[in-house]
């Protein structure tokens, strides 16, 4: 559930990001849209990181639903960078086609 969360919340922010940034470049505005993309990536993915390490349990009796949990984190974590990288690279080929 929170890899579907993240994943939602970087993909509309990068959506957002994409739409004002051609707009900006159909007025010849370049604007720093890709590396907020990015960086809301990174974010997500330390937020998929720390979920990850915080519901891992050591205890040998749970290890394989523990393993789950971290596993759906780290899922959480990398689906969010490569949106924001993505969406960043987007963006780049956009303000490109302004030059």
């Amino acid at each position: 559930m929170i890899t579907i969360i993240s994943v939602i919340l970087c993909v509309l922010f990068s959506a957002y990001t994409i739409a004002k940034s051609k707009s900006n470049s159909s007025q010849g505005i370049i604007d720093n849209g890709s590396q907020n993309v990015v960086t809301v990536g990174v974010i997500f993915t330390f937020i998929g990181i720390a979920i990850s390490l915080f519901n891992f349990n050591t205890d040998p009796k749970t290890m394989g639903e523990s393993i789950n949990i971290f596993l759906d984190g780290m899922k959480s974590a990398f689906y969010t960078s490569i949106i924001g990288m993505i969406a960043g690279l987007i963006i780049k080929y956009i303000q490109s086609g302004t030059k």
